[in-house]
């Protein structure tokens, strides 16, 4: 695959991880997921004092698209304040491979160094 410049997506998460609201972890991130058609939709972290009711910025970005009928994607980069590689959660990974295991996942940590995400999903189904 050849290399491709991925700044402006990254700087389009970074931009969004300021939304992000996180009081109880206090560890923001950003997502910008590219589609196929150019848009790009954005997603920051959403922490609720009932957990399970928080959302990752990943489901933010995906939901986002899908309700807007989107259903191809090309990239997705993902930021952080963390000291960790940035990179989609499993449950993530999962959700984005519905719509194909083709996606690369640009992290803020390294990005000249990308994946594609049936590297990052075990046993993952080409389509």
């Amino acid at each position: 695959m050849a290399q491709t410049d991925f700044s402006e997506l990254l700087t389009t998460a970074k931009q969004i991880e300021c939304n992000s609201y996180s009081p109880l972890s206090n560890r923001s991130n950003g997502v910008a997921l590219l589609c196929e058609n150019g848009e790009i939709y954005t997603g920051c972290t959403l922490e609720i004092s009932n957990v399970s009711s928080s959302v990752c910025a990943a489901k933010v970005a995906l939901v986002k698209a899908i309700s807007d009928g989107i259903r191809e994607f090309s990239a997705v980069a993902i930021t952080g304040d963390n000291s960790d590689i940035n990179y989609l959660c499993g449950d993530c990974r999962q959700s984005y491979a519905e719509f194909g295991t083709d996606l690369i996942v640009i992290s803020d940590r390294n990005p000249d160094v990308y994946k594609v995400l049936r590297e990052l999903l075990p046993q993952a189904e080409s389509e």
